[in-house]
């Protein structure tokens, strides 16, 4: 990642998506519509946001490989299927 402030913003959406998570059990069933309009709203923007980090440790050419694989796999956290991995096998 060219800019070192890519890999706050992906730990701080990483954090802020579980923060939201846990906030979200703690309500229980009952409040399953404001989980939907969250998750629309909120989390909507924040999965294309670390999808935008992932793709840009694919696509450009860094120093520090190792660096920049472990920024892409923070970013995939939140994902229930690793999506990583579709950028590291495309041409």
């Amino acid at each position: 990642m060219r800019n070192p402030y890519t890999a706050l913003i992906a730990v701080s959406l990483v954090l802020m998506q579980t923060a939201i998570s846990y906030w979200m059990g703690t309500k229980g069933f009952g409040y399953w519509w404001l989980s939907l309009l969250m998750a629309y709203c909120i989390g909507a923007f924040a999965n294309h946001a670390n999808y935008v980090i992932i793709h840009d440790a694919r696509t450009t050419d860094f120093t520090e490989q190792e660096l920049e694989q472990n920024g892409a796999i923070i970013a995939d956290l939140p994902n229930l299927a690793p999506a990583r991995w579709v950028f590291a096998f495309t041409i």
